[in-house]
């Protein structure tokens, strides 16, 4: 991240490796590696606060300085020069204030499964104009995307929808009537087997990076949504959206410095054309990686290793749960239910994990936010990711449940890296683990458990922020 930001800040400044260098007392060799990533950043890094003066004093343009603002999710650039060093200090740093969290959580706590398709209620379809090939502003968008799901909703084959937009996002929310026909004809284009791959404008700027995650949630929540994110920095003076149906027909347009009104939106038919924008979307998809990885009972195989490693991996980590997870159950409330399930996998995957986590704990520090008491409910307490374990429904007996708390309390007791609070906030169906600077696991924990894991850097820090803020009032 250092290294990306690092290479923008030169850019966008037109500062050389030896101007900086100079103003930094630092080796421009130095500077290039750091720059390249070639050169880890130190951890207690002298030259950055010469660093950081050195940029603030080089913004000096608005180009300038709308272009960090945005990056670094600011209402404004401010004036004073040494607020801005600290500002580009801490974003150099990958410090900056996080963005709210609370929404994506609240809506995988509250979705539902995708509806089958004799469930989606029947609604009039929203009626655009313009039954051309070109269309204008945003009211042109929303009448091309409805063209586009008319023929999709006709074609005899599932296919896979190709999205990518980092134009204003207005043309999608501002109509509350599109709104809703976006999102129901998105559910039902899916109910049909079509799949939609999107890659993420990560470049908004954290804020409206979340709020965007937040509004798609439902839709992942599907597996049938695969979403990426492009890695790099990148100015926002040209923006562009390609919506592509292979088999079918795309859209695509061009703004400039974030105004779509009036600009021009084409939609296309030919199928050479539709074929040369998907070589164009296949290029950035190249440049791209995955922003999550969403995983159910089809596809948790392959998982558990990955969880294991998760919890190896070095620095600091923190759990919030409604429920006690399988990591830190006992070795006799494994056994116990794997006998109430035989055909379940829950004895091995908790040896697998609970094995991570010991060494893990043997150096790194663990905090555990757990429900002061388990959820109400009359089938008993259920057991965590049960479905994903072959064992579908299964609930702790009260001996069970109660061992595994008292498991954790001894554990507190003995290991000094680990420690045990309770909370009364703690979402019903949710797990969310976090590692500093590594990565996520937001785990719905129902009849049909889903599990989100993504290392994004920038919403990483994010759901990191908000661990760290729900421990802190504890202490």
């Amino acid at each position: 991240m250092f290294a990306e930001r690092l290479n923008m800040l030169m850019e966008l400044t037109g500062t050389t490796a030896s101007f900086l260098g100079k103003a930094c007392a630092t080796d421009p060799s130095h500077i290039s590696r750091l720059r390249r990533g070639s050169r880890p950043l130190p951890k207690k890094p002298t030259f950055l606060p010469a660093m950081k003066s050195f940029f603030a004093r080089r913004v000096r343009t608005d180009y300038q300085k709308t272009i960090l603002t945005e990056l670094m999710g600011l209402e404004k650039w401010p004036e004073d020069e040494t607020q801005a060093a600290e500002i580009i200090g801490l974003w150099l740093l990958g410090k900056e204030k996080s963005g709210d969290v609370r929404p994506i959580i609240r809506t995988i706590a509250t979705t539902p499964t995708l509806p089958k398709k004799s469930e989606i209620s029947s609604y009039s379809s929203w009626e655009g104009t313009h039954p051309h090939n070109s269309y204008f502003g945003p009211e042109g968008k929303r009448a091309a995307l409805s063209r586009l799901f008319s023929l999709i909703s006709k074609e005899a084959t599932p296919q896979t929808m190709l999205l990518f937009s980092d134009e204003e996002m207005g043309w999608l929310y501002e109509d509350p009537d599109f709104a809703m026909f976006w999102a129901q004809e998105c559910v039902r284009i899916l109910s049909t087997g079509n799949r939609v791959r999107i890659i993420h404008a990560t470049h908004r700027g954290i804020h409206e990076m979340l709020e965007g995650v937040a509004k798609w949630m439902p839709l992942y929540m599907t597996g049938q949504v695969e979403p990426y994110y492009y890695p790099k920095l990148r100015d926002d003076l040209f923006q562009r959206t390609l919506f592509i149906a292979p088999q079918t027909a795309a859209i695509t347009s061009t703004s400039v410095d974030k105004k779509t009104a009036e600009m021009l939106h084409i939609f296309h038919e030919d199928p050479e054309a539709v074929k040369a924008l998907t070589k164009e979307y296949e290029n950035l998809f190249a440049l791209c990686r995955p922003l999550m990885q969403i995983v159910n009972k089809e596809t948790v195989v392959d998982f558990w290793d990955s969880y294991a490693f998760f919890l190896r991996t070095e620095g600091n980590m923190a759990c919030l749960s409604s429920l006690p997870l399988l990591p830190t159950m006992p070795e006799e409330v494994a056994i116990s239910l794997q006998a109430r399930s035989p055909q379940s996998c829950i004895l091995e995957i908790r040896n697998k994990l609970a094995e991570a986590l010991f060494e893990y704990l043997k150096k790194g520090r663990y905090i555990e936010l757990l429900a002061d008491l388990p959820p109400n409910t009359t089938r008993g307490i259920p057991l965590p990711f049960a479905d994903l374990l072959g064992a579908p429904g299964l609930c702790y007996t009260p001996e069970e449940y109660n061992a595994h708390r008292a498991h954790l309390s001894r554990l507190a007791g003995k290991n000094k890296h680990y420690r045990l609070h309770t909370v009364t906030d703690a979402p019903e169906n949710l797990s969310l683990y976090g590692k500093e600077d590594k990565g996520i696991l937001l785990c719905k924990n129902d009849l049909s458990s889903l599990i989100f894991a993504f290392d994004e850097p920038n919403m990483t820090c994010a759901f990191w922020d908000y661990l760290c803020r729900m421990a802190n009032q504890l202490v």
